[in-house]
């Protein structure tokens, strides 16, 4: 389930972010359409890129030491906020169709998050959020069609969470200890109103949920 960038790809990244280390940041904006905003602050040596086509979309970058940061948005009225702090971790934010919203906050060295939303341009209305503390933690989030809320919580240390949803679905995913893994899945057609809650808050825990139909709920909680 999980979307693993494939070794060439994250060792171009890190590669990336060595070179940035002995530079300073660089930030590349491509906008096409009507009514775009886009806001880049950094500090240190990070590397932002982001692509906005359509109309009224908003992306907004934060970046303090050596990071990287990449933002696409495809329609209109989508709303991306990255803050990263720290060294050597990756946000990756793709939004299709319209007034979908991300808000990742990235806190620590090493962290990387992975957020697609309404991928085909076939859904709106989708929420992600993400914060995540310490290093080596892994999220990643996957909102087809609309309606979707999603939210990550990770302050241990080597965490990796998965969520995918198809229209009208709730997750949380909350690990505060080490070596965590959570999956859950919301999705089938015609599916939605399903509800998933998940609490790690000890070491070495393994979760994993699969929601098909209408009006479930799962709370799960490892101590």
């Amino acid at each position: 389930m999980k979307m693993q960038l494939t070794s060439l790809a994250a060792a171009a990244v890190m590669l990336s972010m060595a070179s940035l280390a002995m530079a300073g940041s660089t930030s590349n904006i491509n906008q096409e359409g009507a009514g775009h905003f886009s806001d880049v602050d950094q500090q240190g040596a990070s590397e932002s890129k982001i692509d906005q086509s359509g109309g009224g979309d908003d992306a907004r970058v934060k970046q303090i030491g050596t990071s990287y940061s990449e933002i696409n948005q495809v329609g209109g009225g989508n709303a991306a906020d990255v803050n990263q702090n720290g060294q050597s971790s990756y946000s990756q934010v793709n939004q299709y169709d319209v007034n979908n919203t991300a808000d990742i906050t990235q806190t620590g060295n090493n962290l990387w998050s992975r957020v697609n939303q309404a991928e085909g341009r076939n859904g709106h209305g989708n929420y992600a959020e993400v914060d995540q503390r310490s290093w080596e933690n892994d999220s990643n989030i996957t909102q087809l069609r609309s309606d979707n809320e999603a939210y990550v919580k990770q302050y241990g240390a080597y965490n990796e969470s998965d969520i995918l949803q198809a229209g009208g679905n709730e997750a949380y995913i909350g690990q505060y200890d080490d070596n965590n893994t959570s999956y859950v899945s919301q999705y089938t057609s015609g599916g939605d109103a399903n509800y998933t809650k998940v609490t790690q808050s000890s070491n070495y825990n393994y979760s994993s949920v699969a929601q098909r139909g209408t009006g479930n709920e799962t709370v799960v909680y490892q101590h």
